[in-house]
């Protein structure tokens, strides 16, 4: 099962008081040599410091496009750059303009891993937390309580 939040698609602040745009950014384009839609085992790397529109499309095959013109890059965990900060947010959906706002507002140094598959573990997202070596990862679980997809991932991951 895919996640596709469709009230992202409206969505153009993260900070919607500050009025500040950081959620608007063009839909990409197709990557080189890769497709317009994710494929299920990709998640999306939002680097600390970064604007939304710079995530990369990590991937768990051996070989990513290159970038194009509107930000996207598709890579393979294992070419993601590995300077990190200490802490990872994982979630999916509307939780992950709410984790940049948090870690924005916070001044905390976090990445956040959009995880769209719910139904099991990307293959992307163990190589990509190994490759960047987080201390610390927090699941971020946007549903009701006790109904969310990702307390499997806990037990995986271990």
């Amino acid at each position: 099962m895919l996640l596709d939040s469709t009230a992202l698609l409206t969505r153009r602040h993260l900070c919607t008081d500050a009025r500040d745009g950081a959620w608007e950014f063009a839909y990409p384009a197709a990557c080189v040599g890769g497709a317009e839609e994710l494929e299920p085992d990709d998640i999306l790397l939002y680097r600390h410091g970064e604007a939304p529109a710079a995530a990369l499309t990590v991937t768990s095959g051996d070989s990513g496009g290159g970038g194009t013109s509107s930000g996207l890059v598709r890579v393979p965990a294992s070419e993601v750059p590995t300077t990190a900060p200490s802490m990872v947010v994982v979630t999916y959906g509307n939780g992950v303009p709410h984790a940049l706002k948090a870690i924005q507002q916070s001044g905390l140094a976090c990445d956040v891993i959009d995880c769209p598959l719910l139904s099991r573990c990307p293959a992307a997202l163990p190589p990509l937390l190994r490759a960047r070596g987080y201390a610390a990862l927090m699941l971020v679980d946007v549903c009701r309580e006790g109904g969310g997809p990702l307390p499997h991932l806990a037990s995986h991951l271990h």
